[in-house]
């Protein structure tokens, strides 16, 4: 495992190296847009193109987090910011890595990554939301673009030749690291002077994020000044990877609080969905050697620790992931008689279900919450996977058909899609679907082959043999620009 935890970290920083060494100067936040000047140095389809094939290594990784739950909290999140700032949903794609070292980044193409350990070490749900603020204003400010803007050495071969030591990294990463830094000598020094510059910019545009969506302002600069604070009392040959990458001064931080004092804001983030998330990230993708259910029995016997509902739910992981379902049943059970719209304990309780293989119980309990939660991607996708183990694919067919017209960048919605269609004997719907999840999945000739073999078992229909070759135009392009930039 340790091994694993050093390959993704290699990729993740050198992924974000791209952002925090090479940063430009940007324009004020509130001037008016006078057009993309960047638009003859890097299209926004090259940077979507080059963050997809970032994305397929992370994918690839064990330490990329699937659970629902999870990614479906820190989407959550992402989306309300997103949506705050006045962007479409799936201008961002957010998602979390199981390592404990506290860091996030951003991705071309508007990728959103955050490790656990940042989520495990936050007080609040203002504090990961400042960072994921941060990283989503260096997507919207498009440092990548504007680094090719401002610096003719730093061409596109060059980033050819970054994005394939990130892949090389995969590999050996030894070597991966020998070839970013050797790619990395041929650009101009003096734009390591702009980091400083891109940083506080992507402080100020977060924090108006954070403003927009109703989150705490002081969130930022809170966690800034404890990863600071915390920093001073490390040994002094050690930096914490995300001191590394976002590099805090006291000027910084004291700039953030006077930034945030400037506003007026009744938080309205989600705290016990937050210490839920916390706890469940402890659990399933902690400390694998931790006696959890003896640790969760000792530390409930404290008053305080009884008195709360997220140290009950931990508990509750605990017993299920050791086989004990009916104790964790009951816990999950006390815990919704006290708060029965909480989306995790249902979908926590349904997971219990599905382990048994209890589907009728799962189902009743996800489409309850469906109805309560009826475009949520943790819940949609969740019921999606309940419905397939218990073999209703009509249910998953309508259910999927109808949420990819509204999220069409979860892949995993696409891969229960094209299940479902092949079980209903539908060979042309399943061709579309997988077309649709290998391209989410970066492998755009896998897509172009399924959606060729749609196109020729399409006999009857003029206008979804129009829609069939539309898309496969689309990918065809898609491949030919990549086959121009390698």
């Amino acid at each position: 495992m340790k091994g694993v935890q050093t390959i993704v970290s290699a990729i993740v920083m050198h992924c974000f190296l791209l952002f925090t060494l090479y940063p430009t100067v940007m324009l004020a936040y509130d001037l008016p847009d006078m057009g993309d000047s960047t638009i003859h140095s890097i299209s926004r389809t090259q940077e979507e193109l080059l963050g997809r094939e970032i994305m397929q290594k992370v994918r690839q990784s064990p330490l990329y987090n699937s659970d629902p739950i999870v990614t479906g909290y820190v989407r959550t999140l992402g989306t309300r910011l997103a949506a705050g700032a006045g962007h479409a949903h799936d201008d961002f794609y957010f998602f979390v890595i199981n390592d404990p070292r506290v860091n996030a980044f951003a991705l071309p193409g508007g990728y959103i990554g955050i490790n656990a350990g940042l989520i495990l070490v936050a007080e609040n749900e203002s504090e990961v939301a400042g960072v994921m603020a941060h990283e989503m204003a260096h997507v919207t400010q498009r440092h990548i673009a504007r680094m090719f803007e401002r610096s003719q050495s730093l061409s596109w071969p060059m980033m050819a030749a970054l994005l394939g030591s990130l892949i090389l990294a995969s590999q050996n990463p030894a070597l991966g690291s020998s070839a970013m830094a050797t790619a990395l000598a041929g650009a101009n020094q003096d734009m390591i002077n702009f980091t400083r510059s891109n940083e506080e910019e992507a402080d100020r545009i977060g924090m108006q994020m954070l403003v927009d969506a109703q989150y705490d302002p002081n969130g930022m600069s809170t966690f800034f000044g404890r990863m600071a604070q915390a920093n001073k009392y490390n040994d002094s040959f050690y930096v914490p990877d995300f001191l590394r990458t976002h590099p805090v001064n006291s000027a910084r931080i004291a700039d953030a609080k006077t930034r945030a004092q400037g506003y007026k804001v009744v938080p309205q983030g989600s705290e016990l969905s937050f210490q839920l998330i916390r706890h469940r990230l402890q659990v399933l993708f902690g400390n694998p050697t931790l006696n959890t259910i003896a640790y969760y029995e000792a530390e409930l016997k404290k008053p305080n620790k009884n008195a709360s509902p997220a140290w009950h739910y931990g508990y509750s992981l605990a017993l299920a992931e050791k086989g004990r379902f009916a104790e964790a049943e009951a816990q999950l059970l006390q815990l919704m008689a006290t708060n029965r719209q909480e989306k995790i304990y249902r979908l926590t309780l349904a997971q219990v279900y599905q382990q048994q293989h209890q589907y009728p119980k799962a189902l009743t309990v996800l489409k309850e919450t469906l109805v309560l939660y009826p475009n949520d991607e943790a819940v949609v996708l969740q019921t999606a996977q309940a419905l397939t183990d218990a073999k209703q694919y009509q249910e998953v067919r309508v259910l999927l058909e109808k949420q990819v017209r509204t999220i069409r960048n979860n892949p995993q919605y696409y891969h229960l899609l094209a299940q479902a269609q092949s079980k209903l004997n539908n060979p042309q719907g399943s061709y579309m679907a997988r077309a649709e999840y290998y391209a989410l999945e970066d492998d755009l000739h896998s897509a172009v082959r399924e959606l060729k073999r749609a196109q020729a078992e399409n006999k009857k229909s003029a206008y979804l043999q129009a829609k069939i070759a539309a898309r496969l135009k689309v990918l065809e392009e898609q491949l030919e620009l990549r086959d121009e930039l390698q």
